[in-house]
């Protein structure tokens, strides 16, 4: 009802603090709405991945998170056979996807070389300034899970100054 009404009320809807922009789930994919424009644009279209709402009909409220001052957003986002996966998505500088080769080079300087398969699932922590800090889950070599606390320069990772 409301894509309709434009309202965006409830919690299968999420807002930007700035009221522009909408994240909402349709066909799996993270729908993003400017309420400026009415345009529609669909995150990560020609990927794999699936927002995480998308399974189970779910509110937004633990798969979407607002940066409180800036129009950017961290979503979850599952590939099939893959690790849970955080995409960054920032006005004017469009979708960035945490990919599992990236994350890899990250965590080397701590855990030494990881498999494909040793990140598990990458979480959203909060937001501290430009920065995005968030949770990977991972089992470096040996069975146990290790929690490991990233803190990853946004600017550096949209590829563009804060």
């Amino acid at each position: 009802m409301g894509l309709l009404t434009r309202s965006y009320d409830g919690d299968m809807f999420s807002r930007s603090p700035s009221k522009r922009w909408v994240i909402c789930e349709r066909h799996g994919k993270a729908c993003l709405i400017d309420t400026r424009t009415s345009t529609e644009e669909w995150l990560g279209a020609t990927t794999d991945g699936k927002f995480m709402p998308a399974f189970g009909n779910e509110p937004l409220t633990n798969d979407c998170h607002w940066h409180p001052r800036q129009d950017m957003v961290a979503l979850k986002v599952l590939i099939f056979r893959h690790p849970r996966l955080l995409w960054v998505w920032r006005a004017g500088h469009g979708l960035r996807s945490f990919g599992i080769d990236e994350l890899r080079k990250v965590l080397k300087p701590v855990l030494g070389e990881l498999s494909e398969t040793a990140i598990l699932a990458v979480d959203f922590k909060a937001w501290k300034g430009a920065d995005l800090e968030f949770t990977v889950d991972a089992q470096p070599g040996k069975r146990h899970r290790s929690d490991l606390r990233r803190r990853l320069d946004l600017a550096v990772i949209c590829g563009a100054a804060a």
